[in-house]
């Protein structure tokens, strides 16, 4: 496991300040979030260029923000799409291993998930095509479970990436999304699908708290996952005016978490 700060922990800083904070604080790796390098004009490649010669693997994670590429409206779901080639084209450019796709979601309380599941497996398999051919993975990410959400368990998000059936097109597996739904966490089987991991604290009322504010048991979660996965666990915490004090206590945390589960230290 490699050890990654995500730029959401940091938001109120440049992303090249983020890449910095990383490396300073012994992490092994940064996501950035392509909206924060949009909304600061940040290059993306002198990004990457950067966290390379700090030590740091890059990767990116897809915009979020009121986009839907599954819309039933075309002009949302064009919209979104455009926005992920985008997202594409700035992980290839920063030399990033993977970008995080949000999923599509629903776009009515009537709407059938089996059909809007069709759409993300169709529109998977075309986003998976334009990553392999930019040297690129794709980490389909399960969500919490909330309105409009349909890609909310490791099984059902698997069932996806199988039928896309491409070997750039796996799993961002959300340890606190499951945690906070109370959603089994199913690895047995869906090994080789899983190519990425975010981890947060996760209280009853939300998720992405610092680690030490969440009352469920990641520890475990870690330990599942260690015998197998040798990617980027990413943390993905954020607390208003205490931004680094959260980046450094989290990665205190995580060692912590990965001691008292018997795990070896990430990168190892």
């Amino acid at each position: 496991m490699k050890l990654a700060l995500s730029s959401t922990t940091l938001r109120s800083s440049p992303p090249g300040e983020v890449v910095t904070a990383a490396a300073r604080m012994g992490y092994e790796a940064v996501e950035l979030w392509a909206e924060h390098i949009w909304d600061t004009g940040a290059a993306s490649a002198p990004l990457g260029v950067q966290a390379r010669e700090l030590g740091l693997a890059p990767s990116l994670h897809g915009p979020s923000r009121d986009l839907n590429v599954t819309s039933s409206n075309a002009g949302i779901c064009r919209e979104s799409r455009a926005q992920y080639k985008k997202c594409l084209e700035d992980a290839a450019r920063m030399g990033a291993g993977l970008v995080n796709l949000h999923p599509g979601a629903l776009s009515g309380s009537h709407d059938n998930p089996e059909e809007f599941t069709r759409r993300m497996i169709e529109y998977g398999g075309e986003l998976a095509e334009e990553a392999g051919r930019l040297g690129l993975a794709i980490g389909l990410e399960v969500m919490e479970r909330r309105r409009g959400e349909f890609v909310t368990d490791i099984p059902g998000t698997a069932r996806i990436a199988r039928e896309v059936a491409h070997p750039a097109f796996g799993l961002t597996v959300d340890l606190a999304h499951l945690l906070y739904s109370g959603v089994p966490i199913e690895t047995e089987g869906y090994e080789p699908l899983i190519f990425h991991v975010h981890i947060s604290g996760s209280t009853r009322e939300k998720v992405h708290v610092p680690l030490a504010e969440g009352i469920y048991d990641l520890g475990g979660a870690l330990a599942q996952l260690r015998p197998f996965f040798q990617g980027a666990v990413v943390i993905e915490s954020y607390a208003k005016g205490k931004e680094m004090e959260t980046a450094e206590d989290n990665k205190r945390v995580f060692e912590r978490l990965i001691k008292e589960t018997d795990c070896a230290p990430p990168g190892k």
